[in-house]
């Protein structure tokens, strides 16, 4: 007769952790950032657990982007920083004074709320997406 092989008996198992919800994993980066980074560290990986966050920073640099250019202060400030700017590259040699009007009429086109705003939203855009890639070099 053979010798039956040795039952193995069932290693206990720990309690599965339940996953924390998103709305709970966008909470506790604040509240607890050191378990929650245990729980994703041990958790497969998940588009989730970056996107909406890239997506969230995208529509609060959105809005404070429109909410920004809306403002007559902040746009007078930048052309009077523009004009100042073309001012000591006339006097420096490096343009002329018709060059340095024809170039503040073109940027004046471009000096719209509506245009800033579209460009400064691209450029939280692209800047959130680039901010999340794992390694980044900025």
């Amino acid at each position: 007769m053979e010798p039956s092989p040795p039952v193995s008996e069932p290693q206990p198992t720990q309690p599965a952790t339940p996953a924390t919800s998103l709305a709970g994993r966008l909470f506790n980066v604040i509240a607890s950032p050191g378990e929650l980074f245990d729980e994703i560290k041990s958790a497969p990986a998940s588009t989730v657990n970056w996107l909406v966050p890239v997506l969230i920073y995208i529509a609060i640099g959105t809005i404070s982007a429109c909410v920004l250019f809306a403002q007559p202060a902040i746009l007078q400030t930048i052309r009077d920083q523009q004009a100042k700017a073309m001012d000591k590259m006339v006097q420096q040699g490096k343009i002329t004074q018709a060059q340095e009007d024809q170039a503040l009429q073109t940027v004046e086109k471009f000096m719209r709320p509506a245009v800033l705003s579209v460009l400064a939203s691209f450029g939280v855009i692209i800047q959130g997406f680039v901010r999340s890639l794992p390694g980044r070099w900025c």
